[in-house]
């Protein structure tokens, strides 16, 4: 029998979740889409190709509330009892997932609502949520990147708009319907460029810049 606080609570989560976006839509003049944007078994996406070694396991508050990067255990055992797994082709992740990749090691993986997304390490990346609307016409996706080279484009653009927000220590990027790529370092500075489509940096201090096509900007 499922106990109904751990139901009530997650839904409650779920609630604030939707809440949380749709202010955050507005205030950027993004799209409202507030379904979470997921796959028939209701995952988020899929690894579709890995090179090295990559772990994965669901994201906990602390992880989105500072930049620490996160540490696998060496023993299997411990790592799995601590939540991790090692990344497999072809394996699902959900929303809220978090992405541990060694130095030298590369992941791509698609999302449910359209992205295709190549993550090297060493770094860590976590996919903090996706929505849609009703018509799954619209993707909008929120990533966190604390370390690592982080590329992403839609891959199908008739599907409609995407909007994508990557979150680094000093900045946001915001995308509308392109493709970038990013680096940050150790101390979460780095590089962003934009390949196709439109996006901007919205800097920590307020400070904003539309990014130029093919052009590199720090972050």
């Amino acid at each position: 029998m499922v106990k109904r606080g751990p139901v009530l609570f997650a839904a409650a989560v779920l609630a604030l979740a939707a809440i949380y976006f749709v202010v955050r839509q507005r205030q950027h003049g993004l799209p409202e889409t507030n379904i979470p944007d997921l796959d028939a078994n209701k995952s988020a996406g899929h690894v579709d190709r890995l090179q090295g070694v990559a772990y994965i396991r669901n994201s906990v508050p602390e992880d989105l509330q500072n930049h620490l990067l996160s540490a696998v255990p060496e023993n299997s055992d411990v790592a799995k009892k601590s939540g991790w797994v090692a990344a497999n082709q072809d394996d699902k992740y959900y929303l809220g997932s978090l992405f541990r990749l060694a130095q030298g090691s590369s992941l791509q993986v698609l999302t449910a609502g359209n992205w295709l997304l190549v993550l090297d390490g060493d770094g860590e990346f976590i996919f903090e949520d996706a929505r849609t609307d009703q018509e799954h016409f619209s993707h909008r996706a929120t990533w966190l990147v604390k370390k690592g080279i982080f590329r992403a484009k839609p891959y199908d653009y008739e599907h409609g708009p995407h909007e994508l927000e990557v979150v680094t220590p000093t900045a946001r990027v915001l995308v509308h319907s392109g493709e970038i790529g990013l680096k940050t370092g150790e101390d979460g500075k780095g590089d962003v460029w934009l390949m196709a489509g439109k996006a901007e940096v919205v800097w920590n201090d307020g400070k904003h810049k539309e990014l130029a096509l093919k052009s590199v900007e720090k972050i």
